[in-house]
């Protein structure tokens, strides 16, 4: 299999490598090469030249990066000792352009000082021009992202030579649409990659890789777009149009095809497509506490609060695995799920994100908020049971409102007044979910009502 002469690996935190295999013209002895369709946030430190034909005879003597054209402080420098128009709101000013100064905080221009043809020299700032116009442009003037090598060879001819750098302004995350059955208990799920481009240039027929991970880079990542898909396809088994490979620490997805990236463009391709992925939904209630953690000893613990309304969240849980239809590892994005109605329409019932997920592992998304379910919270007891002992105790109700389903209530108890607590009393069974959060299961039945009450004591020592 040929190698492609172009590819392109992205990564989800804005930026991507691309390696690039071109033919190029060289003659005996020093040359200067000039590769003018490179991408304009491209980094320049990272850019590698070498050649595949006669490495041993040809050598790197200097390599640059021009673009006078990368900032109006880069392209005013280069102007220096020509003619310019300074435009200001009342008229404007011909003269021979001395210096310009930068702002030293920003390295935006602060002020122009010219030359007039009668001799006198005045200084202008920022604030009082709308432009500048160049009279006598540079014949050198690089107007395109240009990377330009000084090499020596004594082997003339064409020679096939390869690139390799670091780029901005590209990045790619998924997206991914879940249709869950009309009985809550499977789903279909497709799954997109969303290519963004604005690293200023196109990539023609590139071989395309993504890598998923949190991928260590001593910069910022750049801010992520987000294109919103309500695509639904049938589900008969395809070849996979995307492959996963695993390296290092990450995971990688080749497009199986040449991929055309233009500037400015957003492209999706699926990578995902399987169909009746069993599921469950989950009921969890979770009250908003006024404390995220041990933050006064038990003697000088506010009072709690009044009763109060608490929503009741609807979560879905599924598997990754083999055995549930998906069998692959999930890269990190958005997920939209959906239902149809009566009619056959799909309607949003929620959106969420999901992290990167490997092969077996289990996601609960959290959908929203149950419209039949509600619970109220009330403490029923305070009291200071002795030095360094406190004692609350709480009511919870939960009323069900649906017609013909009992369900099962996840209710979550922070113990957030100290460190050392006991349960004394509870009407349900628990499970302890870390040192501070317990879980009762409390089930609902149709049209019905159940109360959840529990003590709890705190202890200093």
């Amino acid at each position: 299999m040929t190698e492609p002469n172009l590819i392109v690996t992205v990564y989800n935190q804005g930026s991507a490598l691309v390696r690039e295999r071109r033919t190029v013209e060289l003659h005996d002895g020093l040359n200067t090469l000039d590769i003018l369709d490179i991408p304009e946030k491209i980094e320049p430190a990272t850019v590698t030249f070498h050649s595949l034909d006669e490495p041993d005879s040809t050598r790197v003597l200097e390599q640059n990066y021009l673009y006078d054209l990368g900032s109006d402080l880069k392209l005013l420098n280069r102007c220096r000792d020509t003619l310019v128009e300074v435009a200001l709101q009342d008229g404007s000013v011909l003269g021979r352009l001395l210096s310009v100064r930068p702002s030293f905080s920003s390295g935006a221009i602060m002020e122009l000082m010219l030359e007039t043809a009668d001799g006198h020299i005045i200084t202008m700032g920022i604030n009082h021009m709308q432009y500048v116009r160049a009279l006598e442009v540079p014949s050198d003037l690089v107007k395109r992202p240009t990377l330009r090598w000084l090499l020596e060879t004594n082997r003339p001819g064409a020679q096939r030579i390869e690139l390799n750098y670091l780029t901005g302004g590209m990045n790619w995350r998924a997206e991914y649409n879940l249709l869950l059955s009309a009985g809550n208990t499977s789903f279909d799920l497709n799954g997109w990659i969303t290519l963004d481009n604005s690293s200023g240039r196109a990539y023609q027929d590139a071989q395309v890789k993504l890598v998923a991970g949190d991928l260590q880079r001593q910069r910022r990542p750049q801010p992520q777009r987000q294109l919103g898909v309500q695509h639904f396809v049938s589900y008969a088994r395809m070849p996979d149009p995307v492959e996963q490979r695993e390296v290092f620490e990450y995971q990688l997805y080749a497009v199986q095809r040449p991929v055309t990236l233009a500037q400015n463009e957003t492209k999706q391709i699926e990578f995902l497509n399987v169909g009746g992925v069993p599921a469950r939904t989950l009921y969890v209630m979770r009250p908003i506490y006024p404390w995220n953690g041990y933050g006064n000893r038990v003697q000088s613990s506010a009072v709690a609060w009044e009763a109060e309304e608490s929503a009741v969240q609807t979560w879905l849980e599924f598997s990754t695995g083999v055995e549930n239809g998906i069998g692959k590892d999930l890269p990190a994005g958005d997920l939209r799920a959906y239902q149809l109605d009566s009619d056959g329409a799909p309607v949003l019932i929620g959106e969420s994100s999901i992290d990167h997920t490997p092969t077996g592992e289990r996601i609960r998304i959290e959908l929203g908020k149950a419209f039949d379910l509600r619970g109220e919270r009330k403490q029923t007891q305070y009291r200071q049971a002795g030095k360094g002992i406190l004692e609350e105790t709480f009511e919870i109700r939960i009323r069900n409102q649906k017609d013909n389903e009992t369900v099962t209530v996840a209710v979550h108890e922070r113990l957030f007044r100290w460190q050392n607590w006991t349960i004394t009393t509870a009407s349900h069974s628990y499970t302890t979910l870390n040192a501070w959060t317990v879980a009762f299961d409390v089930s609902v039945p149709a049209g019905g009502e159940t109360v959840l009450s529990y003590t709890v004591r705190y202890t200093e020592v």
